[in-house]
């Protein structure tokens, strides 16, 4: 099996847990009732929908051009809450309802464009939340069939596909782990959360020359596994770090907890540890954008640097990892690494400049602080740059940010150290 080449650009979700800000800095306003304002609301709608699908999907290398087509018909607004409706077609996650999130719009696709879906295949998609992914796939294969276990998102998703007349999906309340038997076998499944293994029902499900994609690991370390059935057999390939929400049910029951770490740990922090079958994917860290593990005679830990390049102001180079930290254990955390710049410049203002950013959330996945250091510019060699974070009470986890910030030259960062209190 061949890693796919897009991955060369991008790592795509996720989870990302950030509400990230891309190049398409647009704000979109809930249409009014009356009826000019909103044919005005549409058109830019439209607008922003064919904005993002050319500057936030096809130009970071998704080349499928069903999928373009069908992230250009379908209204992901309709997917997402409508206090969140301004956020639908920037490139940010969204979080709702009780921890829930709506991917990336380029993660989705990325999902979507490694099982390369065919127009006659049926596809199963688990953990499948609002239902946009599976909108998506209706609109490019023969049937889809989508697993939910909350009850109250897969009646929301339901209702949604039914109002868009997306007459050729099936939902189903139920646990993913446990795949959807009556309507096997499937030709694609994708799996949106993560398992600590891959559930052996998919795989029963899976067909005969089929491919399965799931993400497999703990809730802060996971890889992506790209699964083929051939000749009865299963060939897994890694792809990728990534950041999903856990897998529940009997995924969740099955877990084990013993060696899951609780204390604030950054892992891979000297990027020596590199992504299995690639050449500079670094581990442990993910949504990889215009960054890659480099060897590094001049790094000051190791053999090996993060480096980012950006030739384009405003455009993200960026890596993230998440990591447990308790806010009612926990009050500071101190952040050291070492850094070095070429030909900095900021991006589209002034504020976009390299940086460390880190934010913490609680129990349900909402923001409830954050800090950064950084701000450097020009051209430096290796110095040492430390930051203390005060980590807010309802703090259940962080999310580590580090690259150029949509800054113009190249950055590179190793040696983070963690301390806390």
């Amino acid at each position: 099996m061949k890693l796919p080449k897009t991955y060369a650009m991008i790592v795509a979700h996720a989870i990302s847990l950030l509400a990230l800000p891309t190049s398409l800095c647009l704000t979109l306003w809930l249409m009014s009732f009356q009826p000019a304002a909103a044919q005005s609301g549409l058109r830019e709608l439209l607008e922003a929908r064919r904005r993002m699908v050319n500057e936030e999907i096809s130009a970071q290398g998704i080349e499928n051009e069903r999928l373009l087509t069908a992230m250009r018909e379908v209204p992901r607004e309709q997917f997402l809450p409508l206090s969140k409706r301004n956020l639908a077609y920037l490139n940010v996650a969204v979080t709702y309802g009780d921890g829930h999130i709506i991917l990336p719009p380029l993660v989705t696709a990325h999902l979507i464009e490694q099982v390369d879906p065919q127009k006659n295949d049926k596809v199963l998609v688990i953990g499948s939340g609002s239902g946009y992914s599976t909108a998506l796939l209706s609109r490019m294969c023969r049937e889809v069939d989508a697993v939910e276990i909350d009850p109250v998102v897969a009646k929301s998703a339901e209702e949604t596909l039914a109002r868009l007349k997306y007459t050729n999906v099936r939902m189903r309340i139920g646990d993913g782990f446990e795949g959807w038997k009556e309507h096997a076998p499937y030709q694609r499944i994708i799996v949106e959360c993560s398992p600590e293994n891959v559930p052996q029902p998919l795989v029963d499900q899976l067909a005969e020359g089929g491919m399965l994609l799931v993400p497999v690991g703990d809730e802060f370390d996971q890889t992506m596994h790209l699964c083929k059935k051939e000749n009865g057999k299963l060939s897994t390939l890694s792809l990728w770090p990534t950041l999903l929400l856990p897998m529940k049910g009997k995924a969740e029951e099955l877990r084990s907890q013993s060696d899951k770490p609780r204390d604030p740990t950054l892992l891979n922090s000297g990027f020596e540890e590199l992504v299995p079958q690639t050449k500079d994917v670094p581990a442990a860290w993910v949504y990889v954008r215009q960054g890659r593990a480099i060897a590094d005679r001049s790094c000051p830990e190791g053999n090996n640097s993060m480096s980012f390049t950006n030739v384009t102001p405003g455009v993200v180079a960026t890596a993230i990892q998440a990591f447990p930290v308790d806010g009612k254990k926990i009050s500071e955390l101190g952040i050291a690494c070492k850094v070095w710049g070429m030909d900095i410049r900021p991006g589209q203002t002034r504020q976009q400049l390299p940086r460390v950013e880190v934010r913490f959330f609680d129990e349900k996945r909402r923001l409830v602080g954050g800090d950064w250091m950084g701000g450097w510019n020009m051209s430096f060699t290796w110095i040492k740059k430390d930051h203390v974070f005060a980590v807010p009470r309802l703090a259940k986890f962080a999310v580590i940010r580090i690259g150029l910030g949509g800054a113009t030259g190249e950055i590179k960062f190793d040696d983070f150290k963690l301390e806390y209190q």
